[in-house]
C-alpha cells in the first residue's frame, strides 16, 4: 500500500536548493516552503540526489561572495 505522501516534492526540493544557494540558511527554506529543518534533514538522508543538491548549493552559496571579491 502506497505510505504517506512526500512533504518534499520536485518544485519543493528545487526551491530549497535554489535558497540555500542565494545564502539563506536552513531555517529560512524551509520556513519559505512551509516544512521543518528536520523534515528537509530526513529527505536529504533518504533521497541521495537531493542530498547532493543540497551539498552543491551550500558550497555555491561560500564560494559566490568569494568570487565576487
Amino acid at each position: 500500500p502506497p505510505g504517506r505522501p512526500r512533504v518534499l516534492d520536485d518544485l519543493k526540493r528545487a526551491q530549497i536548493t535554489a535558497l540555500i544557494a542565494a545564502g539563506c540558511g536552513l531555517a529560512a527554506a524551509a520556513r519559505y516552503v512551509g516544512c521543518s529543518v528536520d523534515t528537509i534533514r530526513r529527505e536529504a538522508i533518504r533521497n541521495d540526489a537531493f542530498r547532493h543538491e543540497l551539498r552543491g548549493a551550500e558550497v555555491r552559496s561560500q564560494l559566490d561572495p568569494l568570487q565576487a571579491m
